[in-house]
């Protein structure tokens, strides 16, 4: 019989689905740097393992579980580290707008080298009274 495992942290037992979550946070934290702020911005940076939009794709999916009206307030995606061109920039240009827009943030993207520019959508809702 196979001893349970315990967190280390916790001493909670492990199970499927919480190893499954753990599992999923490494394979993200291995494909991107990322800081939260006070005021509510979120600040990602790809490394290289982090460029595609599968990859993408997979952490918005994580970020939307996690957001609320007020937060996030502002994303930046760093690309600096990436090598994207043609459909796959541009796929990553829609998944990031798409993201911010069912959010009404503001999303800053940093490109990498391939000649882009820094891109602005600004998505966030004006209060009405």
């Amino acid at each position: 019989m196979k001893p349970i495992q315990h967190d280390r942290h916790t001493a909670a037992p492990i199970n499927a689905a919480r190893r499954a979550a753990l599992a999923e946070s490494e394979y993200l934290l291995h494909r991107w740097d990322f800081r939260a702020t006070a005021a509510g911005d979120l600040l990602f940076r790809a490394r290289r393992k982090g460029c595609s939009i599968a990859t993408l794709a997979g952490l918005l999916m994580l970020l939307r579980q996690a957001a609320d009206q007020t937060f996030p307030r502002t994303v930046v995606f760093n690309f600096q580290d990436c090598r994207m061109e043609g459909e796959e920039w541009t796929g990553v240009c829609g998944l990031l707008e798409d993201f911010v827009g069912a959010l009404g943030g503001k999303l800053i993207i940093l490109p990498g080298h391939h000649g882009h520019q820094i891109y602005v959508c600004d998505r966030r809702r004006v209060a009405t009274t």
